[in-house]
């Protein structure tokens, strides 16, 4: 028996030296990687776009926005928002997240920022209402990575970009920490 632990043993060592490791993102990366869409002003949605759960993210006013919707049915809305190489300054509208029975059971939205101030994590069920927050972040940041999804599937096609409705091509993308803020 003491073989075979010693056997799995130099076989795991073995897989985890062979694989391929993911090289370190470079700070240079994360730039090129960042979305050219201009996230100024709360998305406006046509008729098409404003059913079902959806994400609107936007900035305004020195700060970003985050919002979940959902036409009818409750959705969970789940992801986080990790700031890159910068920090959450401020935080708003956590203390408006409600708490709702379920049967015998409290379902309560629930967002966290974690101790290093540099990403935030959240779940919300959301249904006919509006749940979110707001933020802002200090000097430094280069870029903020969102990986969102909606009844843990990602859904890049129900998340919106700024008052054109962007959507971005993955659930998991990047934008740029301080986009102008003109004239909102």
């Amino acid at each position: 028996m003491s073989c075979f632990r010693l056997h799995a043993a130099v076989c795991l060592a073995l897989l985890l030296i062979s694989s391929p490791a993911s090289p370190e993102e470079k700070p240079d990366d994360a730039k090129a990687n960042v979305l050219q869409v201009d996230p100024v002003g709360r998305p406006v949605l046509g008729p098409k776009k404003a059913q079902g759960p959806r994400y609107l993210i936007w900035h305004a006013d020195g700060q970003w926005h985050l919002r979940t919707r959902s036409s009818a049915d409750q959705a969970t809305f789940r992801g986080t928002i990790t700031v890159r190489d910068g920090k959450v300054t401020e935080l708003a509208n956590f203390g408006d997240l409600e708490t709702r029975k379920r049967g015998k059971r409290n379902i309560q939205d629930v967002g966290k920022l974690n101790a290093a101030r540099d990403r935030i994590a959240f779940e919300f069920r959301t249904s006919t209402g509006e749940d979110g927050f707001d933020f802002s972040l200090g000097p430094g940041a280069t870029a903020l990575e969102f990986d969102l999804k909606i009844d843990e599937e990602p859904t890049p096609g129900k998340v919106y970009l700024g008052r054109k409705a962007v959507s971005p091509p993955k659930g998991k993308f990047l934008l740029a920490p301080d986009p102008p803020d003109k004239g909102t």
